[in-house]
This record gives C-alpha cells, structure tokens and sequence, in this order.
C-alpha cells in the first residue's frame, strides 16, 4: 500500500542523475495518501471475502434446487433424534425447545415444545414423520443429554452474537 500510494502521489524522495531516490522512509511509509486508502483496502478484502463465501455456499443451492438437501434427518438419524430430544416417532414432530432428557425412562422432563415445528425444520414438512431414539436399539444411540444440551447452547450462543451485532 505504502508503495502504491507512493508511486500515485510520491513523497521523501530526491531526484538524482535523472533517477528517483527515497530519502525519507518515514514520509514514504507514512503518507497522508496512505491513510486515505488504507480503509479502502480491508474493505474491499471484506467485502470480496464475504461474496466468495456466499457464492461458495449459493452453489450448491443453485445446482440442488429441485432437490431436497442432505441432512442429519436423512444420513444420521439417530443423531439428529438425539439433537432434538424426540424419543418416540411423531407425525407431525414438534420441536423441543428446552427439556430434561431422561434416557432410563425414554423421555423428556419439563419439556417445552412447539408442535409441527419438527417436522417443518427436519424435512421442510408440516407433517413429515420424524423417527424417534426408540426405533433404535440402546446401544446404537448417542448419549442424548449431551447433544442436546450442547445444540442448544450452539443455538444460544449464536444469537447472543447475533443480538451483540
């Protein structure tokens, strides 16, 4: 950048035989030239960076579009099971928002639920059948409580940030 705005504008130099020659580095490194620019270029980073980003992700959308996406509902059933804290097959789902997962007992304690929602988010359904923990057998499950607590607190935090933005 320095050079750049040297070469557009130059400063601490001295013109010998016909020749350009730096004899202030500080005037050249820091020239009032530079200081208009240099917010242009991060920016511009940024704002390149971020296009790159959503075009890298936007792709396979595009391409994909008629198609219903892979998911966890579809490739990882029992994980996502877990992530939601669903016990039991449901048609529609509702989504667990917050529990007490009770693996001895199958179930959720003090559970707070949207219904329909878990179908909507699992399949983009409002009455897709969402498979339940039971259908597979205990040792083929993950321990539920820490998925589904360690989902909710991704979740939280990410609109923490979201509403510190």
């Amino acid at each position: 950048m320095a050079n750049n705005g040297w070469m557009q504008e130059p400063v601490g130099y001295a013109v010998e035989n016909g020749a350009f020659v730096p004899v202030d580095w500080f005037k050249i490194i820091f020239s009032p030239v530079l200081w208009v620019r240099f917010p242009h270029m991060p920016l511009a980073s940024f704002v390149t960076g971020a296009f790159c980003v959503a075009a890298t992700g936007a792709w396979p959308a595009a391409r994909h579009r008629r198609r219903r996406g892979a998911n966890h509902a579809d490739y990882q059933p029992v994980k996502f099971a877990a992530i939601e804290g669903r016990w039991h097959d449901e048609q529609p789902a509702g989504e667990v928002l917050l529990a007490l997962p009770d693996p001895a007992a199958e179930t959720n304690r003090y559970e707070i639920k949207i219904p329909i929602l878990g179908s909507l988010i699992g399949s983009m359904s409002l009455n897709t059948k969402e498979v339940g923990l039971t259908d597979f057998p205990p040792q083929h499950r993950p321990p539920v409580t820490i998925p589904f607590f360690a989902f909710r607190i991704m979740v939280g935090c990410g609109l923490v940030m979201l509403l510190l933005d």
